[in-house]
């Protein structure tokens, strides 16, 4: 009977103790390894041999990997928060970055539009006109020239802006502008030089049949025909000088369409 009783306190001492052992660790697990050894609490560096007290050893282990599991929860949360703004904010980017190639690609495009629209109608236009109305007529070119190089200014300013730094595309540009400016002042004087023969003819059609009219009329004619012989000569020099450059810009805004978004 007394060997009973004392097996009985011996277990009830062994499990208090290992109690006592549980509860420390759950208090200063972070704080390295805690024992009770005579009564008293005594901490143990990181470097305590684990082979005299194996259990001991097993529940720090065991609550120090459970503490870095819910860290790791926590960090996973976080970088997954710092992925999603970092992909709003790419997203972002590369939404402004199409933006910005799509304006390139459309300002390319208006700019040779527009060019296009000024040379052509400098290279084709007459300056005959109308014999009976040759104000008019001159007022109409002047509008009309006035109208298309307003509009190619525009896309010009956006050009420059878009493509600020490329300086092989702008300084062609400006050659090409001032060669294009000299061909349109061209067209500008000649239908005044023409305004007056017109002027002559509208007078002598109102003369009476004669020779004297016939005559004047055809003195007339000649010197419309001398101004519009001098028109298309110097028209033809300056776009002799014009065309090799306009097809060089035209290649470069065809290189850089292609290269857009690259």
């Amino acid at each position: 009977m007394p060997a009973i009783v004392f097996h009985g306190i011996a277990c009830c001492v062994a499990f208090c103790t290992f109690s006592t052992l549980i509860i420390h660790f759950l208090m200063h697990s972070k704080n390295g390894l805690f024992l009770i050894t005579n009564g008293r609490t005594t901490n143990h560096s990181s470097n305590y041999n684990c082979s005299h007290r194996p259990i001991s050893c097993f529940f720090k282990s065991y609550f120090q990997e459970k503490g870095k599991n819910i860290a790791t929860k926590e960090d996973i949360e976080e970088i997954t928060e710092k992925i999603e703004t970092i992909k709003s904010e790419v997203e972002l980017l590369t939404h402004k970055k199409i933006s910005i190639s799509t304006e390139k690609h459309k300002t390319l495009l208006d700019f040779n539009s527009q060019y296009s629209a000024w040379l052509n109608y400098i290279l084709h236009a007459t300056i005959g006109g109308d014999n009976d109305k040759p104000d008019e007529y001159v007022q109409k070119i002047a509008e009309k020239l006035d109208q298309l190089y307003h509009d190619f200014l525009i896309t010009e300013a956006k050009l420059e802006v878009f493509f600020n730094g490329d300086d092989e595309l702008l300084e062609l540009q400006d050659d090409i502008k001032l060669k294009t400016m000299t061909l349109s002042n061209h067209l500008s004087t000649y239908p005044l030089k023409a305004k007056g023969t017109s002027h002559q003819i509208r007078i002598t059609n109102q003369l009476p049949d004669g020779e004297y009219k016939r005559g004047q009329y055809k003195k007339y004619l000649d010197e419309s025909l001398v101004i519009l012989d001098e028109y298309q000569k110097e028209k033809l020099k300056q776009f002799r000088i014009l065309s090799p450059m306009n097809h060089r810009f035209i290649k470069m805004i065809s290189d850089r369409l292609m290269n857009i978004g690259k």
